[in-house]
């Protein structure tokens, strides 16, 4: 049986969508018009941001899957502050944001992602091959004294030198899993708050690329982008972090 977690310990979950398309016909009335559609669902706030976009990005080994801010387009962020979800806005894109209130990703998906997409998918957006992401942003704060690998799997630590502690890194692992790319990125810190601590941030996330989205087939898609990270999650962290969440 799996363990249930309190969930205490995530930031934020997210499932996004990049198509590639020539001319999407895009234009800004769409912020207004698909702000129209989402408000009665209680997304009445509006934060735009100018000239910032979420990529997807291959770096030149052909390691796939990095994500990278690059300041080119709008976008506008529409929260509902009584659920504690958010959906972004760009040309192109569009990805939905659970971010203090997640339940598990049944309620998720269902009652968030599909009926928000079904409204993008109404206004004549979301055409051509997509990419889609899948991130679990998880935060631990564990004792200072501990070293980071007795609460990370993957992490190995330099112990033979004197007189020298770690106060942070950032680390990155990226997998296949058949057409999927899956990763583990983030960092530790020190606790700014208490020095006495420090925090692990990490990301667990899942990718498929150039898939065409279909309202019919997109909750199969969804899931199967959704399906390891568990797996990927657990098989991170020790069971010595496992048993404070």
């Amino acid at each position: 049986m799996d363990k249930i977690y309190r969930n205490s310990h995530l930031l934020e979950v997210n499932c996004g969508f990049h198509f590639d398309v020539t001319d999407s016909g895009w234009d800004s009335t769409y912020f207004g018009q698909f702000y129209d559609k989402i408000k009665t669902n209680g997304f009445m706030e509006k934060i735009e941001r100018k000239g910032i976009q979420v990529t997807f990005k291959e770096d030149k080994a052909a390691t796939r899957a990095k994500i990278a801010s690059q300041e080119i387009e709008d976008q506008v962020i529409f929260k509902n502050t009584q659920k504690e979800l958010a959906i972004i806005l760009a040309k192109d894109k569009i990805s939905f944001h659970s971010l203090g209130k997640y339940v598990d990703w049944e309620d998720f998906s269902i009652n968030f992602i599909l009926p928000m997409f079904e409204i993008y998918l109404n206004l004549g957006l979301g055409r051509g091959l997509a990419k889609c992401n899948v991130i679990y942003l998880n935060r631990f704060v564990i004792d200072g004294n501990s070293k980071i690998s007795e609460h990370l799997n993957f992490i190995n630590e330099i112990n033979n030198l004197d007189d020298v502690h770690e106060i942070d890194s950032n680390f990155q692992r990226v997998f296949k899993k058949g057409d999927l790319t899956l990763f583990l990125r983030g960092n530790y810190i020190i606790d700014k708050d208490n020095s006495l601590n420090k925090i692990i941030n990490l990301e667990c996330g899942s990718i498929i690329d150039d898939v065409e989205i279909k309202k019919e087939e997109l909750l199969q898609i969804i899931n199967k982008v959704h399906l390891p990270i568990r797996e990927l999650f657990e098989n991170s962290i020790s069971e010595n972090l496992k048993s404070t969440l």
